[in-house]
């Protein structure tokens, strides 16, 4: 073997020994540690992702024909699976985030919201959702946004009064 060809082999074996032993100090985590990582974590950020959460409700409300007056409707208008045991009515896949820099909750989606299903009426998570109707919520949210009267003097009151009926 010539001298220049041990480095390759060496650093093979040190990886597989790193990538071996690399897992061995870790405890494990819990299926339900798990589940609760998926369900209440938001993706992005949520100046980036996300909506202020009381315009969000203000546009329930000024718009329940595209958006639904209300979480039931808003879950049945997009395939949105229900779990009671979500805050104020959230469907799966939606989660409350709030910003400690500007104290301003947001609206946010996560995982659960395309990758959870529902089987004879049980909640599955991972299962991918076979009712969820993404693109019809992204073109309802796009039509609104382009309307006249989607500007910041006639939402900032109906916002402002979401909060503070919903004490955000």
């Amino acid at each position: 073997m010539k001298k220049g060809n041990a480095a390759p082999w060496f650093l093979l074996a040190l990886m597989w020994f790193i990538a071996r032993n690399s897992h061995a100090a870790e405890t494990a985590v819990s299926a339900q540690a798990g589940a609760q990582f998926f369900h209440t974590r938001s993706l992005g950020a949520p100046y980036e992702t996300g909506i202020p959460y009381a315009l969000f409700l203000a546009m329930m409300e000024r718009y329940p024909q595209q958006l639904g007056a209300n979480w039931s409707e808003f879950r049945e208008n997009y395939g949105l699976v229900e779990d009671p045991s979500r805050p104020a009515g959230l469907p799966v896949g939606f989660v409350l985030y709030d910003t400690k820099l500007t104290a301003t909750r947001f609206l946010m989606t996560n995982c659960s919201l395309c990758h959870t299903g529902e089987v004879n009426g049980q909640v599955i998570t991972g299962l991918g959702s076979r009712t969820i109707r993404i693109h019809a919520f992204n073109t309802a949210i796009m039509s609104i946004v382009k309307r006249d009267d989607f500007n910041a003097k006639e939402m900032l009151p109906l916002a402002a009064a979401a909060a503070q009926r919903n004490k955000i």
